[in-house]
């Protein structure tokens, strides 16, 4: 069995998800993959990797659609999914994104 390398926890979030790379925006329905340190996003298109991104992911059913908003590097990308790894956040969105995993 191959030894498990992850740092971080993962989730599937069934929640809406704004990708923006360069000056494109893709709206993603869920994310299947979502750790403190960054995501998997099943998209079609094959984004370059080493670009910078920015994620939104929009809270539904709290005060003014709270959003989680993270920097990051894609760091894989194929056909169907791209993997991004966080390079940024602030603390307020950190604190979202914890319990996020936490409770989920």
């Amino acid at each position: 069995m191959a030894e498990e390398k992850r740092r971080f926890s993962r989730i599937f979030f069934n929640m809406p998800t704004e990708l923006t790379v360069a000056d494109t925006c893709y709206t993603i329905e869920q994310v299947a993959n979502l750790s403190i340190g960054g995501c998997l996003i099943k998209i079609k298109d094959d984004l370059p990797v080493g670009s910078e991104c920015k994620i939104a992911i929009v809270l539904e059913q709290t005060p003014h659609d709270l959003r989680v908003e993270v920097i990051g590097e894609i760091v894989r990308s194929d056909a169907e999914t791209v993997g991004i790894k966080f390079t940024r956040i602030n603390p307020d969105d950190l604190i979202h994104l914890q319990n996020i995993i936490r409770y989920n």
